[in-house]
């Protein structure tokens, strides 16, 4: 007797997999008490998080279990009931982390594949953090304290963290508003990236990346670092600084402050940017170091550092500080600014004065 065959639609096929896997999904929930000031740690791999604060002593646990996808009903069930969510530690320190060990292999070659972990955790807004993320999207809103931050192929979207906040970041995108302390930022080969509002002490090291600072207010002394990328800075209004500005043959930098004042090493020579209404050129070559005052207002130091093969140019009215030009410390005023160090190389930097857009 033959055997008789149904096949059924594709269509069909999907939409009963997409139900099978709806239904396999599991969540765990758990609240503890948890003081202010406490550390807290999160570990986890593939998925999201989202961590909020708020104002109880308690640390708010949520984790959504999603199963990996193209995999049969069987295996989704198995896989999401071998993925663990470890809550360990006291009121003072709490230890959160994802464990896949007991998730099944399968196949002739023995390979997993891996549940999701979707997190929102809701925690007092101060406390000391620590994050290690790998491959899950990240929100991160409210918290004060020391905050370390490790991410890895996750975007971030940061806002209203404040004190000591250390961030390593590898590959993805990074936005954050409203950071306020001591920031310390080191990107790898990131996608976009945009720091709004930003107000401290900034120290900033970015390879094979392209940063936006927007609204920036330096109260210490800072440092940027940035190779094979673009810098825009845009600094806040009403504030002084002194920018000291380091390139190579493949740098080009230039800025529109209005009131800038100072002395400007450009291709070995000294121009001064002082009381005279006209510009002062340099030896011309590339690349080119311009600087534009657009309006009248707070002024800033600039040091832009070149070689015989920059060229300066700048019609800047009103000098004051102190730049190191040439080896040489020339005076020009008596107030001290912060100083914010900018080191670049193959890419270009631009500095702006920020303006609020209109409501």
């Amino acid at each position: 007797m033959p055997h008789v065959y149904r096949v059924l639609p594709a269509a069909v096929l999907l939409a009963a997999s997409v139900a099978s896997a709806a239904a396999q999904e599991r969540t765990f929930r758990q609240t503890l008490e948890f003081q202010a000031g406490s550390r807290l740690a999160l570990e986890t791999d593939r998925g999201s998080v989202r961590l909020t604060s708020w104002d109880r002593a308690e640390a708010e646990i949520v984790a959504r279990i999603e199963p990996p996808e193209g995999v049969d009903a069987e295996y989704a069930r198995r896989a999401v009931e071998g993925m663990a969510v470890e809550v360990r530690g006291n009121r003072r320190s709490v230890r959160v982390r994802t464990d896949t060990g007991d998730v099944p292999r399968r196949g002739p070659f023995g390979d997993r594949r891996m549940p999701r972990v979707h997190y929102e955790i809701r925690a007092p807004r101060q406390l000391d953090l620590d994050l290690v993320v790998d491959r899950a999207a990240t929100t991160i809103e409210g918290f004060e304290g020391r905050l370390l931050l490790d991410l890895d192929r996750s975007d971030l979207d940061a806002r209203d963290l404040a004190g000591n906040v250390t961030l390593r970041f590898d590959r993805g995108m990074f936005r954050a508003s409203g950071l306020a302390g001591s920031i310390d930022i080191g990107l790898d080969r990131a996608g976009e990236v945009l720091l709004d509002g930003l107000r401290g002490q900034l120290h900033l090291d970015a390879d094979r990346t392209s940063v936006t600072l927007r609204d920036l207010t330096v109260e210490d002394d800072s440092v940027v670092r940035i190779d094979r990328g673009d810098l825009d800075v845009a600094l806040a209004a009403g504030r002084g600084v002194t920018v000291d500005a380091a390139g190579t043959r493949r740098t080009s930098f230039s800025h529109d402050l209005p009131g800038a004042f100072g002395w400007v090493r450009a291709g070995g020579r000294l121009a001064r940017v002082g009381q005279r209404r006209r510009p002062v050129a340099a030896h011309r070559s590339r690349p080119r170091c311009r600087l534009v005052a657009a309006a009248s207002g707070r002024g800033v130091t600039v040091d832009a550092a070149g070689t015989r093969r920059t060229s300066f140019s700048h019609d800047l009215p009103g000098a004051f500080g102190w730049v190191r030009a040439g080896g040489r410390l020339a005076r020009v005023g008596q107030r001290r600014r912060p100083v914010a160090r900018i080191e670049a190389d193959r890419g270009a930097v631009w500095l702006r004065l920020h303006r609020q857009s209109a409501p």
